[in-house]
């Protein structure tokens, strides 16, 4: 029995929703909140000022907290440099001081590498890539962690 076109385009789009384009449904993009908070914001027509100044609350969180540990970070990095210097200087022969200097570059790059293999693997690298990546709406969660975070930290 010949079949119409039109007969045939509804019987595939029943059987097979993913393929047919206008009934498949893309994926929500957003943060995923408690259920109740992420229903409310979520709703057409919804409490848009409450969205905004939701985000703009958790960036201003997220730009304190970084501004945070990117000092203690530096005063950290400041305070292992004068050591490194001091105990560099002490010595009376040169070939100590040099050792000393070359080991105190040497201990912390392989601690560093002990952090990304052992604590979290998405440390590795810089970072851009992922927070782009991240800002244009991928779920990157594991490169998120507190893990990856501590790792990057140390």
């Amino acid at each position: 029995a010949a079949r119409s076109v039109a007969e045939f385009r509804r019987q595939l789009s029943r059987a097979a929703p993913q393929l047919n384009p206008a009934r498949r449904r893309r994926p929500r993009r957003g943060y995923q909140l408690t259920p109740h908070l992420d229903r409310v914001l979520s709703r057409p027509g919804g409490p848009g000022a409450v969205r905004v100044l939701h985000e703009a609350s958790l960036l201003a969180l997220l730009g304190v907290l970084s501004a945070a540990l990117a000092f203690a970070i530096d005063i950290g990095a400041h305070g292992l440099d004068n050591l490194r210097f001091a105990l560099a200087t002490t010595e009376l022969s040169w070939f100590p001081g040099l050792l000393v200097w070359a080991a105190s570059s040497l201990v912390p790059c392989i601690a560093s590498a002990a952090c990304v293999h052992y604590i979290s693997p998405y440390a590795a690298g810089s970072g851009i890539p992922i927070m782009k990546a991240t800002l244009s709406g991928a779920m990157l969660e594991p490169y998120l962690s507190a893990r990856t975070l501590a790792a990057k930290a140390l």
